[in-house]
């Protein structure tokens, strides 16, 4: 359950921090005092959407502490990713420049999980849920809730087969087009593979001709220009005949002197070296004649890789990658009526299996629905309905119907729910969404957590203004009711009404204060004697008469006697 809510500096909220504990939360207070900040600070806190203008200053903090008392909800938990709570939960939202920082348990988070995560600690419930008891889907949402495991594995169940379902069907739209597009991109096909096959393309091809073609159409110039270097080094007057003279000459100077020797050699050995370099340059040369057919045969080469390189990619790796894709293209083409057959057998047995599966979950959804009905007709009786006649009933058009399915599948099956309730005694029942008032519809949604609270496993229910269109013993109702939920659930309710209020097991005070700078709301823990001041307020208004008080007091007094009787009938 959810033990504490630390607000700070968030719209009118300097810091607030409430101790909250089981059973009957009340939170009352003057009209505009803050409570729908309240509300809005924990939706914030639990990933929802928050006003820009809601954070204070530099930021503010959000922080809601959870207790996990029980395996299950611990592993749910677990399966969300978050581990080792050691009994404990604590959602965070930090909001600052602008920028929302979202932590579970100290670890970084994001919205999203968040989100998932408070589904399974906490059930907040508002006018905006109430409009939306009128929608066919949340109508059905409510009955797979009272349904249980057995609904939620069938409607699993349902989803995978509407994925193969839907695949399938994906699979055979190919097969409806026109059969001469058909054949034309298989002959387009067939060409463009046998125009890639024959290239007989390789790896590093293109680059080896390249070069050569480079060498072979600038050879003339090569040839002048290795042949004028020969020139100057190999004639008369070349630096190889000079350099072959200096050496005679250097010789003739060793024989007198042994000492030159040394430099002799060295000059003997760059001679060498030039003679081996001329010959080398000479024998290059003469390599430079070429075959002019050959040049025109790598022309033609390189201008079929880059005509494929156009057509079917930048290097040839891509062009032998689009070849294979070609291949297997063509290879379905050629296969195209045995691939037909095979895709309508598949759509035909994905089909037969979604609505297997589909019929189950709708007769899981029926068989529920006659209990759910029964309980909810009881509850309605609690809250003071005049007809309490109530039923849930599905649209044939896209249910279930007998062995058949008709109208459209989803991946949450083919039925739709209609809430029906009768609004007055000897009336032919009609949809909730047609009769129901503001008021009706709380009741309604209020009988709908009463008889879900012992369903589902969330710990923690928030009711905002519950009391929005009732007074006098309908709210008196109410107030048993929201009891009978906070049994085993804990429960946080805003309200407005006395006799709420004086149902409560811990009950806050919200105010507005202002010190001569700023206007702030506060939230305190009512004593006892205080709780009875704040419900002769909520029953007289400003000023507190004696009589006021007496009825105040009275008013408790009996809400402690319903407790004390709750208390001592035996559970279920």
């Amino acid at each position: 359950m959810l033990i504490n809510l630390h607000v700070h500096d968030f719209a009118l909220i300097d810091d607030v921090d409430i101790e909250l504990g089981p059973g009957l939360n009340i939170l009352t207070g003057e009209t505009g005092a803050g409570k729908s900040i309240l509300i809005d600070a924990v939706n914030a806190a639990l990933g929802q959407r928050m006003r820009k203008d809601s954070a204070r200053g530099d930021g503010c903090r959000i922080d809601l502490t959870f207790t996990v008392d029980n395996d299950r909800l611990a592993e749910a938990l677990e399966k969300e990713g978050i581990k080792d709570t050691e009994g404990t939960v604590i959602l965070s939202r930090r909001v600052i420049g602008g920028h929302s920082l979202f932590r579970i348990n100290d670890e970084a988070s994001t919205a999203a999980r968040v989100r998932r995560a408070a589904e399974l600690l906490i059930d907040i419930h508002g006018q905006q849920e109430n409009a939306s008891l009128c929608r066919p889907s949340r109508q059905l949402e409510l009955v797979d809730r009272f349904a249980g495991s057995e609904d939620e594995e069938q409607r699993s169940q349902v989803a995978s087969a509407y994925t193969r379902w839907k695949t399938c069907s994906d699979a055979m739209e190919e097969f409806s087009r026109d059969e001469d597009q058909r054949i034309r991109e298989q002959d387009l096909l067939e060409y463009e593979v046998k125009e890639i096959e024959e290239a007989s393309l390789r790896d590093g091809e293109e680059e080896e001709l390249t070069a050569i073609y480079k060498k072979y159409a600038n050879s003339r110039k090569l040839t002048e220009l290795l042949a004028g270097a020969e020139d100057e080094l190999s004639g008369s007057e070349g630096a190889a005949e000079s350099l072959s003279r200096a050496v005679r000459r250097i010789s003739s100077a060793a024989a007198i002197d042994d000492g030159i020797g040394a430099v002799l050699a060295d000059f003997e050995s760059v001679e060498n070296e030039l003679s081996d370099a001329l010959r080398g340059l000479a024998d290059y040369v003469r390599g430079l004649e070429y075959d002019p057919s050959e040049l025109t045969r790598i022309e033609e080469r390189l201008d079929l890789i880059h005509r494929l390189q156009r057509k079917y990619g930048r290097t040839t790796e891509d062009i032998l990658d689009s070849l294979d894709k070609k291949r297997e293209r063509l290879a379905m083409l050629q296969h195209f009526d045995e691939r037909r057959m095979k895709a309508e057998d598949d759509l035909k047995a994905a089909l037969a299996v979604l609505e297997e599966e589909t019929l189950k979950l709708s007769d899981i959804r029926r068989k529920a629905a006659v209990p759910l009905s029964a309980e909810i007709s009881e509850a309605l009786a609690d809250l003071g309905f005049l007809s309490h006649d109530f039923e849930i009933s599905f649209n044939r058009d896209g249910a279930a119907d007998g062995d058949k399915l008709s109208g459209r599948m989803t991946a949450n099956g083919a039925d739709e729910a209609e809430y029906r309730i009768r609004p007055n005694p000897g009336e032919p029942m009609l949809p909730v969404a047609q009769i129901a008032s503001g008021g009706e519809l709380s009741r309604i949604m209020l009988a709908m957590k009463a008889v879900l609270a012992e369903k589902d496993e969330i710990p923690s229910l928030i009711f905002d203004e519950i009391d929005a269109g009732i007074s006098g013993r309908t709210a008196q109702r109410v107030s048993e009711k929201l009891h009978v939920i906070a049994v085993c659930r804990q429960v946080i309710c805003i309200t407005h009404l006395p006799q709420i209020a004086a149902m409560a097991d811990r009950h806050f005070r919200i105010t507005k204060e202002y010190d001569g700078d700023r206007t702030s709301t506060k939230v305190r823990l009512l004593e006892e004697e205080e709780t009875t001041e704040e419900l002769a307020r909520l029953l007289g208004g400003a000023e507190l008469t004696e009589t006021v008080y007496r009825s105040a007091m009275e008013m408790k007094k009996l809400a402690n006697k319903v407790k004390a009787g709750a208390s001592a009938m035996p559970q279920d």
